[in-house]
């Protein structure tokens, strides 16, 4: 009999123990069913960026300004030229020249070549709203985006052949902007800047006289005066160069100030005229006002220690001051970059 509940009983389990093996059911008490932990497929080092880039967006920022040299240096090697406390760089297709302190540490002034080939957005620097890269800068963007900038020139007409002057826009920041100074230029070389350069100066001599347009550049020390008219002949174009900082060169108004009249000399002779200026680069053309011959040697290098600036007369000979006869032969010296 009990032989027989025994195998009732088993027949009675099989198909119990049979659902257990077909639905799979979980054994809490067996590790060996436990579900595996998914496989998370490890997450790849972010790859650093460029050194070389990374210098390119710093050097086009406010935050080069005061920047150690020897970081440049560092980073992208010896630079390519150094001319004084000025030291170019060739960063990928960007370059650059930095203007340090005297003890040629601390960057002080940036210029960036503006070109396609250089790929960072100066539009932080600028303060504008979207990236806008070096190649696609205009004048009137840097109007638009940071502030109203004066229209600026070294030379309009009469300049000679020892450089090429240019056009400059200039505007200074506010306090926000650490009061950084921002100057965009364009060289007058090609046709384009050419003719806008001339429907400047034409529409300023039709109310000034020649010399203050020719001569005195007298428009820098007035440059809201005819803002207007460059504003409409340069807003459109690219400038060709980018400089910002607490170091940076553009035109400055070089005004005489009103001079006592020379004493009286006999016999016609004439004094020898002053510059007008630290960098009186038309002294040439002030010479020849006064009925003089002007002889400039030019210099390309080595520098002669006293010289006072790229295209700044010094060592005037006879002394300005001096009485001479018309037609003498006053002879200066001015130092210029080499090509």
């Amino acid at each position: 009999m009990k032989a027989r509940n025994n195998m009732w009983l088993a027949k009675a389990l099989l198909p119990i123990l049979a659902a257990f093996s077909l639905t799979g059911c979980w054994n809490p008490f067996s590790k060996a069913e436990e579900p595996a932990a998914a496989v998370q497929s490890p997450v790849p080092p972010q790859a650093k960026a460029d050194p070389i880039t990374q210098l390119q967006t710093k050097l086009a920022s406010r935050e080069a300004i005061g920047l150690n040299l020897e970081y440049v240096v560092r980073v992208s090697g010896p630079a390519m030229r150094i001319m004084g406390n000025q030291q170019l760089f060739d960063l990928q297709g960007c370059k650059f020249t930095l203007t340090t302190d005297e003890a040629k540490q601390s960057i002080q002034g940036v210029q960036l070549e503006l070109s396609k080939e250089c790929p960072v957005d100066v539009g932080p620097l600028i303060n504008a709203d979207k990236p806008i890269l070096a190649g696609d800068l205009t004048f009137g963007a840097a109007d638009k985006y940071f502030r109203p900038g004066d229209y600026l020139s070294d030379c309009l007409s009469s300049c000679g052949n020892a450089y090429d002057p240019s056009v400059y826009w200039s505007a200074e920041g506010s306090r926000a902007d650490g009061f950084v100074k921002v100057v965009l230029s364009v060289p007058i070389a090609e046709d384009a800047v050419v003719e806008a350069a001339a429907r400047w100066r034409d529409a300023m001599l039709k109310s000034e006289k020649e010399d203050w347009v020719v001569i005195e550049t007298g428009f820098n020390c007035a440059p809201e005066k005819y803002r207007e008219v460059a504003a409409h002949e340069f807003s459109g174009m690219r400038p060709a160069f980018l400089s910002f900082g607490h170091s940076v060169e553009a035109p400055t108004c070089t005004e005489a100030a009103p001079v006592a009249a020379p004493a009286p000399v006999s016999n016609g002779m004439v004094s020898i005229p002053t510059p007008r200026s630290d960098c009186d680069m038309e002294y040439a053309a002030l010479l020849k006002s006064k009925g003089l011959i002007a002889k400039e040697k030019s210099i390309h290098g080595p520098d002669d220690s006293d010289f006072a600036g790229y295209g700044c007369p010094y060592r005037i000979n006879p002394a300005p001051g001096t009485a001479v006869k018309p037609g003498t032969q006053v002879t200066f010296r001015a130092a210029w970059e080499s090509s």
